[in-house]
């Protein structure tokens, strides 16, 4: 077998393979639960949906919803508009809960928690 032979074979191996690979990555996401009427990105959910990073939740007066992602919780209080960021949350208007084993992070204008 030739070398050039050999090459295209294993370049339409590792062809099949990667993309493979990519899907498997982790993604950002996270599963959201509501409590009376909330939005994605404008979007109404019905009791639940899934957000992925760069989401917006927002929540009426009168509602609240919870996020779950991978080692993370985060109660979206009455009134909000957070943006979900895989690794971390952004309050835009509002109050959350956050309860993190995994470092999630949380940014109020110019300040982190």
């Amino acid at each position: 077998m030739s070398f050039s032979a050999l090459r295209v074979g294993l370049s339409v191996v590792l062809a099949m393979l990667l993309p493979g690979q990519l899907l498997a990555a982790d993604s950002a996401s996270a599963m959201l639960y509501t409590n009376g009427a909330a939005w994605i990105n404008g979007a109404t959910v019905p009791k639940s949906a899934a957000v992925f990073s760069g989401d917006i939740v927002q929540t009426r007066p009168d509602s609240s919803a919870h996020l779950n992602a991978s080692g993370s919780s985060v109660m979206v209080l009455a009134d909000s508009l957070v943006k979900f960021e895989g690794s971390a949350v952004e309050i835009e208007h509002g109050a959350v809960r956050v309860s993190t084993g995994q470092g999630l992070a949380t940014h109020a204008g110019e300040v982190t928690v």
